[in-house]
């Protein structure tokens, strides 16, 4: 039996362990795909001790990965590069149903206790085997795939970009650009065509390495106050609901703010204002296959330039420290990555 190093998460465990396990057989309908990078996301550091509905245990948690295909069925090839998104359950509004998460790390609806339980694994490991239509091809690129491994929470960003209506020649504001998310938006807003964007965060230095890349286009705020807004994308956490009230009521008639973050303080917005102005206010949640599609196309004309990004790279085994820099120092133009 071949055998694999992979992180687990494992009953009685407050931590994540490094083992040896058998290298999964390709079930029906999946792929097993070699790992290249896996994005260690800021939160992963709260799955052991239980902040969220999990996969039964011992599971290998992990999301967004690059990697080459080993064994597949369907219409993916041996060799292939691919991109793996964990998420499961609905995209799409005509379908409501509370079935979303992430399969090897965590479920927000209560439909995703079955697919989590049928496929407990994510990407922390040196093989993953998930159901096929969880990877994605990519073009013959020669990007690193550490760099690529981001592309989900690039997808994220777009996806709000577009909910909150997005066009070429607004001006518009990000709050939370120094998270990875955040500074995501940034540069995607920027190749997008934004002609201004305002960048808002807590770290100087983090912001400051965004507008250097468009000094014309780019300007940096601390504090949310300014002039008026075509449009708001927040993607702020912690207790930053003032700088976001402050931003909502920016926004010119008509204009919109979505939410990708979360702010654990209460928003307070003035509900008159939103009514006179016809103002609107929403939340988005992930991606679209569509934003995904987008995402890729856009790396592959060079409109999107991925060397912009960095990424700061640990070994399996090396998981707690992997962990601890994506909590602690990664953020805006670099984040942390798992590599074989």
């Amino acid at each position: 039996m071949t055998r694999m190093t992979a992180v687990q998460i494992r009953e009685g465990d407050a931590d994540f362990a490094v083992c040896e396990v058998a290298k999964p057989d390709c079930a029906p309908g999946a792929a097993v795909v070699r790992m290249e990078a896996a994005m260690v996301a800021s939160y992963m550091g709260a799955l052991p001790w239980g902040a969220w509905t999990t996969p039964p245990r011992p599971f290998t948690p992990g999301q967004c990965a690059i990697g080459i295909v080993d064994a597949a069925q369907g219409d993916l090839e041996p060799g292939q590069r691919v991109y793996f998104d964990a998420f499961t359950g609905s995209r799409s509004a005509d379908d409501p149903s509370p079935d979303h998460g992430f399969l090897g790390c965590f479920g927000l609806g209560e439909g995703a206790k079955g697919p989590m339980a049928d496929w407990p694994n994510g990407s922390f490991a040196e093989f993953i085997h998930a159901p096929a239509t969880c990877f994605t091809p990519l073009p013959n690129w020669s990007i690193a795939p550490t760099l690529l491994c981001r592309i989900g929470w690039l997808g994220t960003a777009l996806r709000g970009l577009r909910e909150a209506g997005f066009r070429p020649g607004m001006r518009i504001a990000i709050n939370g650009a120094s998270g990875v998310v955040g500074a995501s938006a940034a540069v995607l807003a920027l190749a997008m065509g934004a002609a201004r964007i305002e960048v808002v965060g807590r770290s100087t230095d983090r912001l400051g390495a965004l507008v250097a890349l468009d000094p014309a286009r780019i300007a940096s705020s601390t504090d949310g106050n300014g002039p008026a807004l075509d449009l708001v994308l927040d993607c702020a956490s912690g207790e930053a609901g003032a700088i976001s009230a402050a931003l909502i009521g920016r926004l010119r008639r008509f204009a919109k703010a979505a939410f990708v973050g979360g702010l654990s303080s209460p928003l307070m917005l003035d509900a008159g204002a939103l009514m006179r102005n016809s103002n609107a206010v929403i939340g988005s949640y992930w991606f679209t296959k569509a934003d995904l599609e987008q995402v890729i196309a856009m790396i592959d004309s060079g409109v999107l330039d991925m060397s912009v990004f960095t990424a700061r790279c640990f070994a399996l085994g090396d998981v707690a420290q992997a962990i601890d820099h994506a909590a602690t120092q990664a953020g805006g133009l670099v984040h942390t990555a798992l590599v074989p």
